[in-house]
């Protein structure tokens, strides 16, 4: 991935993938490393959607796909959605979390994070 030039001159900032501490981070430009390789990771576009990264979790040579533009864990959609339950309105709850309304409604409407009750 080629940094594109308005953010060349940002630093670039990286935090530990939730789940796969010590092992990979994403960074604020949208990139993702394997810390034991220390190398960058290539991604893959699904259905001209999002781009996808594949890795492993402790030697468990089963691969697991992630979404490296996934803001919520499964604890924050369980307290939207009980937020929502409690009339906190779409707009407010998407502050709350730091996410626009669209995504809210998506969960709220069960096009999102179905496996959540």
């Amino acid at each position: 991935m080629v940094v594109p030039r308005h953010l060349s001159k940002m630093e670039e900032i990286w935090k530990d993938i939730v789940g796969y501490e010590g092992e990979y981070q994403t960074s604020s430009f949208g990139r993702i490393r394997s810390l034991k390789s220390h190398k960058i990771m290539r991604t893959h576009r699904k259905e001209l959607r999002y781009d996808i990264v594949h890795f492993c979790k402790k030697g468990i040579g089963k691969r697991r796909r992630n979404n490296k533009h996934r803001k919520l864990s499964h604890e924050q959609v369980v307290q939207i959605k009980s937020d929502l339950k409690d009339g906190v309105s779409l707009t407010q709850t998407g502050r709350n979390f730091g996410v626009v309304t669209s995504t809210i409604s998506e969960i709220a409407h069960g096009r999102t994070w179905k496996n959540i009750i």
